[in-house]
């Protein structure tokens, strides 16, 4: 090879070279995203915890701009709505501080354990200084919860079916304690309602929470406050009142939507107990059938029937003078709450024949009657029933 042709080929190397560092330059360093722990399990207040940690492998600063978290439960059990999803996380983001060259940033995350087994991917995308774009990824396994096992679901016989049912015992020494059955809206798992009930149960009380026909590890389907789903409630209220840490004269039942329909009408059957609340609860079949959109109407009928006497079993405004036990009815403003009407059918009624009765049914002036209030008041009316009888 001549010398200029060898001059030639070095020039073209030491201009590949440039051009190659100039890339690299442009395109910069990704940062290294993980996870600590890298396999999650619930604390036992039913949370998970975990650091998030960014390291700045560029020259430049780095910055967050976005943060979504994607999720898949395997756990076993039949309720229905989605098994995976994804939930934008950009409230962190504002919280993750910028990362000089070399450094490391992050944030300690927190949040309800909504599943008890599967996987959290957590995608983050962050630039730096020189406008590069980075996406990174970091992979959590989710391999158990504390709270569950330390107060582990059963399943006990109703009829054919099983009902799923968690009792989480009174934790101070005060014994025997008051009891509370809580009922969620079918199609909710009574292990995704124990983290609300913590704080409960530390200052001494007995929590019982059920799942409804179809839910959790119920057997059977959902049949809109139906007989599976009264005697559901029936067998869970005999469970709790021979647990050993419950007083069996001191015991309560709070329901929601049609979780406060069904116990309302187990109710009649239960002289027994002290108190029960009624939060959204839909007193009528027809006028509630009558308010649901199409769709809705039609799951209605498909899981209540078309026959007026099922329909009527549904109806406790029909016997809201054979419930032999203090109600209060707490109808909310919130957007999935029942018209109030029946509602205040069902408290004149039992008013009409000097029947224990306590309402609060939507606005209260021009402020409306919400969710975190119904709690309130319910926990006061529990205060004066089951601990102070």
């Amino acid at each position: 090879m001549s010398a200029p042709s060898v001059l030639a080929l070095a020039v073209l190397l030491l201009a590949a070279r440039a051009h190659a560092a100039d890339t690299g330059a442009t395109q910069g360093t990704p940062p290294v995203f993980s996870i600590d722990p890298d396999t999650l399990y619930a604390d036992d207040t039913g949370n998970w915890h975990a650091g998030l940690v960014i390291q700045n492998k560029a020259g430049y600063g780095l910055y967050a701009d976005s943060l979504t978290m994607e999720w898949r439960s395997d756990d076993p059990d039949s309720t229905p709505g989605p098994r995976s999803g994804v939930q934008p996380l950009m409230g962190l983001v504002a919280v993750i501080a910028p990362a000089s060259a070399g450094e490391s940033t992050g944030m300690q995350w927190t949040s309800p354990a909504d599943f008890e087994r599967g996987t959290i991917v957590f995608r983050l995308v962050t630039h730096d200084g020189q406008k590069n774009v980075y996406h990174s990824t970091a992979r959590v396994t989710v391999a158990g919860n504390y709270l569950f096992d330390k107060f582990p679901r059963e399943l006990l016989k109703s009829g054919r079916d099983v009902v799923d049912v968690v009792v989480m015992s009174a934790d101070t020494s005060a014994r025997p304690a008051p009891g509370l059955l809580y009922v969620p809206p079918a199609g909710v798992s009574a292990r995704v309602c124990m983290r609300q009930f913590v704080s409960l149960v530390s200052i001494g009380n007995t929590v019982a929470v059920v799942s409804l026909p179809g839910a959790g590890r119920s057997g059977g389907r959902a049949d809109e406050a139906g007989p599976a789903s009264v005697a559901a409630v029936d067998a869970a209220i005999a469970r709790l009142a021979k647990d050993p840490s419950v007083d069996p004269k001191r015991i309560g039942i709070w329901g929601v939507e049609d979780g406060a329909t069904t116990a309302l009408l187990a109710a009649v059957k239960h002289p027994e107990l002290q108190a029960v609340i009624a939060q959204d609860a839909a007193y009528d079949a027809w006028a509630a059938y009558r308010a649901l959109p199409a769709d809705a109407r039609r799951k209605y009928v498909r899981e209540a029937g078309s026959d007026s006497a099922g329909w009527r079993a549904r109806s406790p405004l029909i016997v809201a003078t054979k419930v032999p036990v203090p109600v209060l009815v707490l109808q909310t403003n919130e957007a999935s709450a029942p018209d109030s009407a029946s509602a205040q059918a069902f408290a004149n009624a039992r008013s009409d024949q000097q029947l224990f009765i306590e309402s609060r049914i939507g606005r209260q002036g021009s402020r409306p009657f919400m969710s975190r209030d119904a709690v309130r008041v319910g926990q006061e009316f529990l205060r004066r029933r089951l601990h102070h009888p």
